[in-house]
């Protein structure tokens, strides 16, 4: 063999050899904060996601994921030193986002008296020379604070085995574009990402183009113009809870009329908002977004109705959001559009976005708060390592138990008096029937899903026309406001008889809504919206979730229906029930009597 050829097979050597390491990579992404969560990538492909809150049971938590790591490494069977990476979402670790227990506000504002001053003043002088100053003091406070923060991060990881070196801090609102790119299929054309939220280090919204390749960021807004923290604290203004409750506010608006909303928002919404006369696709607002609470006490502290304030500010959202879409096609005339970030949780936006005439085709990250940022972030740290991450396409990331385990399970706990349990030879004809009979089942079967949707995993099952299924489930096991519309799960067989969908978009992760048919306001009476008669459906294909489709089947079947009522498997304020633990205790402290888990019926005995 001559040296030429020797030197050659030696680089192909080499080359197989550095790629199989790359391959091999162990990634471990982390959302600190809000809805603390953590992602592990293996070999190119996601093999685990899931948040803290599924291990503590406290909604959205911000203790630091330790649980969650751990969950991840174990079922992986590695440890902290073999991880080649660890990425953070974000740039700006504050110390209590390392904390093991769970807490309400940054220790900045713990100083109420110093932090509301401030907020007022921000409200009245924003735009000041003084409040300009002041802020870019705060900035530099926060920059140490952080610092410190990091510092601390890297030791503590130092302990477990990472080096410094390994650890990454990925952008907030870079986490966020990347989250749809790395999620859904390759794309092969090209596509506007669109990112928007309350805030992450220091943005609220970001547009950029993707062609495949590379991202390209065409404009950013800053956090003071953040129509993400508007919405937020105008929630909090209506008395419910910023980060969590603005879906309950978006509900309400449907039930306000135009006639009467109209008035509210040209006196307290209309042209706070406008767009940079250099970069349309910018922001910008007549005071700081972010002090909405004291707007909202100087304008609407009396004479307004809640329902009034919900649809003007839903109103407000929808024709700014639509503007800057429409703004960003006209400027690249891209006509394919991605979104991400918490303000894209708001599934009568995404309606209208996907009905926008010029746009083609629509892409929505789902469950698109801070908890997915772990998925951009895995994309960003790949793509840097020349790893090639599959497309991920699936939120069934977390727990599952076998039949044996549940046996055990069940067999050993304390309140095994309270409730009788059978194994079934064909548990999705047992839950066909019991529903058929309008009867209410919850389903704990196969991988838990990530996120903020039920998508038939960790569901509360019921009949899709049954009024008397919905008050069952609203009123006496999730005990929601009146105004809260359940969803549907419908096969993808049956969808155009129950939904308008002239553009055919796929809507598997219940991260969009639609108006229904004359058919589907009479199947699917009891999971739609009961204003306006939309739906925000799981269009279920059978290759995504077998054994769920196959459920549905079985109860088509019974029923004609090809759809069942599907909402997420937990309390009101509860996280999706993901464990055992949490199954067996929803069960006990609600009026739900069926509980099927994996092959197992449990059900309720009737109090003595």
């Amino acid at each position: 063999m001559t040296q030429e050829r020797k030197t050659g097979c030696a680089r192909l050597l080499s080359s197989n050899f550095l790629y199989g390491l790359i391959r091999h990579m162990n990634i471990l992404t982390l959302q600190l904060g809000h809805n603390a969560s953590a992602l592990l990538v293996q070999n190119g492909r996601v093999t685990g996601a899931i948040s803290q809150e599924r291990f503590n049971n406290i909604k959205n938590s911000n203790q630091f994921p330790c649980d969650a790591i751990d969950w991840l490494l174990q079922r992986a069977g590695i440890t902290y030193a073999q991880l080649d990476q660890v990425g953070v979402c974000g740039t700006m670790l504050y110390p209590e986002l390392l904390s093991k227990t769970h807490h309400v506000r940054p220790m900045y504002e713990n100083n109420k008296f110093l932090y509301n001053l401030y907020k007022k003043m921000d409200y009245a002088f924003g735009q000041s020379f003084l409040m300009r100053l002041m802020g870019r003091c705060r900035r530099y406070f926060l920059k140490s604070v952080t610092k410190r923060g990091y510092n601390q991060f890297v030791a503590d990881f130092k302990v477990r085995g990472v080096a410094p070196e390994r650890i990454k801090c990925v952008d907030h609102h870079l986490c966020h574009a990347y989250a749809p790119v790395g999620f859904f299929p390759k794309a092969t054309s090209d596509w506007l990402v669109f990112t928007a939220d309350g805030d992450g280090d220091g943005t609220s919204s970001t547009v950029s183009t993707w062609d495949g390749k590379e991202l390209k960021q065409l404009a950013v807004t800053s956090t003071e113009n953040s129509l993400g923290y508007f919405y937020g604290l105008t929630t909090v203004f209506m008395g419910m809870k910023m980060l969590e409750h603005e879906y309950k506010v978006m509900g309400l608006a449907a039930y306000a009329k135009e006639e009467y909303f109209k008035d509210v928002y040209d006196k307290i919404f209309k042209d706070i908002v406008r767009f940079d006369e250099e970069n349309p696709l910018v922001f910008k607002s007549s005071f700081p977004l972010t002090r909405a609470m004291e707007h909202l006490k100087k304008h609407a502290s009396c004479c307004v109705r809640f329902d009034n304030l919900a649809g003007a500010l839903q109103h407000f959202l929808e024709v700014v959001v639509l503007q800057w879409v429409q703004n960003a096609i006209k400027e690249t005339g891209i006509t394919q559009v991605m979104t991400s970030g918490g303000l894209f949780m708001n599934v009568k936006l995404n309606k209208m976005i996907r009905e926008l005439p010029e746009i083609t085709a629509v892409r929505f990250m789902p469950s698109c708060g801070d908890e997915t940022n772990p998925f951009g972030a895995a994309y960003a740290l790949c793509r840097d390592a020349g790893v090639e991450l599959e497309p991920v396409q699936t939120l069934y990331q977390g727990q599952s138990y076998s039949d044996d385990e549940i046996e055990i399970f069940l067999n050993a706990h304390p309140a095994r008096d309270k409730f009788s349990f059978e194994k079934k030879e064909n548990i999705k004809e047992t839950i066909a029937d019991l529903l058929s009979k309008r009867k209410v089942v919850a389903r704990f079967a196969g991988r838990a899903e990530f996120g903020a949707r039920s998508l038939g995993n960790r569901a509360i099952l019921a009949h899709p026309a049954d009024m008397e299924s919905f008050f069952t489930v609203n009123d006496q096991i999730k005990v929601r406001d009146f105004w809260m519309p359940f969803a549907p799960t419908i096969l993808d067989v049956d969808a155009p008889r129950y939904i308008e969908n002239p553009k055919q978009a796929d809507a598997p992760y219940m991260i969009d809504a639609f108006d229904t048919t004359e058919e589907g306001r009479t199947a699917l009476r009891a999971a739609l919206h009961q204003a306006d008669k939309s739906v925000r459906p799981q269009i279920l294909k059978r290759e995504a979730n077998s054994e769920y489709y196959d459920l549905i089947k079985a109860f088509k079947e019974k029923s004609k229906i090809g759809a069942i009522m599907n909402t997420s498997f937990n309390l009101h304020g509860y996280p999706l029930a993901s464990n055992l633990d949490q199954a067996i205790f929803t069960m006990q402290n609600s009026d739900l009597e069926y509980l099927a888990l994996e092959s197992w019926l449990v059900t309720k005995k009737a109090a003595a």
